[in-house]
């Protein structure tokens, strides 16, 4: 985007934009670019909202670094202050915390948990960038999150699947069983049944007998 003949930074873009929607999305590209440079062992050395450009790929300027560790740190850090503060600011009017001293995020983190109530802030990639000290990119937190949630995904549908089979077996051996009572029971009937008919026919048997015997005699 152009604003009048100069290209559109970070800092100008939200000087217009109110919305918080789009920001996850924002920064997660951000993240990705950064990483892309941290990759070829280079850094940002001006990591503020005036100098990111987001018409342009990357939207850094890589630089060669003096102490790569120390100021890769620092670029994953800076990022994530102008993150918070995108997110604390934005109503009232943006305002770049990538200055901030890192101090200030520590002691006050639990505060701005309670501050933002977006739904895509995410408190654990912040609180794992300054409590815990991870060089960890949000990008990649994204993307662990989305590997998690599609294997949580594939789990639930194989447990939904094991239940329909387990279901599925349940009823066969019901149905099994069902089929066996019944056959033993039709059984059990037929033996009743023909039970009469075998004493009656022996017992005409016998008579038949009798009367051949008195008429012999």
């Amino acid at each position: 985007m152009i604003i009048g003949d100069s290209m559109e930074t970070l800092k100008s873009y939200f000087l217009y934009e109110k919305n918080t929607d789009g920001v996850s999305e924002i920064y997660e590209n951000l993240s990705r670019q950064l990483k892309a440079v941290h990759a070829r062992e280079t850094v940002v050395a001006n990591m503020n909202s005036d100098e990111i450009v987001l018409d342009e790929t990357p939207a850094f300027h890589p630089e060669m670094p003096f102490n790569y560790p120390v100021e890769k740190r620092y670029n994953i850090k800076a990022l994530a202050k102008m993150m918070i503060g995108t997110y604390l600011s934005l109503g009232t009017g943006f305002k770049d915390f990538s200055s901030v001293d890192d101090s200030w995020f520590i002691d006050n983190l639990d505060t701005i948990f309670d501050t933002i109530h977006e739904e895509n802030f995410d408190k654990e990639y912040f609180a794992s960038v300054f409590l815990e000290g991870k060089d960890d990119y949000y990008s990649d937190y994204l993307d662990r999150k989305r590997q998690a949630a599609a294997l949580q995904g594939k789990s639930n549908e194989k447990g939904f699947v094991k239940e329909l089979k387990t279901a599925a077996s349940a009823l066969y051996e019901d149905l099994s069983n069902q089929e066996e009572n019944t056959n033993e029971k039709t059984a059990a009937n037929m033996q009743i049944a023909f039970n009469p008919l075998l004493i009656g026919i022996s017992l005409a048997i016998v008579s038949i007998l009798f009367i051949m015997l008195a008429l012999v005699n």
